[in-house]
């Protein structure tokens, strides 16, 4: 079906993600798991300076991203394409630098 969950990939930021099946595309279980996934991951864990990010054209992504109470935080590019980051603007005082 899919996937959400965190990857720390090094930096000051912990990429956060979701991927799921086309055949699951527009069923609301993509905002349920990564809901879930994001409380876990605050709650148990205590993570902060969470990002999301996705391509501006993935509207469902950038639905999720809203619906879970993130907010726009910059662009960014991957492979030269563009893409548009969200976070929690609270944990980032300093603003997000990619």
């Amino acid at each position: 079906m899919g996937f959400s969950g965190f990857e720390d990939k090094g930096g000051e930021a912990l990429d956060f993600g979701w991927r799921l099946g086309r055949d699951w595309w527009g069923g609301g279980y993509g905002f349920e798991a990564s809901a879930a996934a994001l409380w876990v991951g605050r709650n148990t864990f205590g993570l902060k300076k969470i990002i999301a990010h996705s391509y501006p054209e993935n509207t469902g992504s950038v639905r999720i991203m809203q619906k879970m109470g993130m907010s726009f935080l910059g662009d960014s590019a991957y492979n030269g394409q563009p893409l548009v980051v969200y976070g929690f603007p609270e944990e980032w005082p300093d603003g997000w630098r990619p």
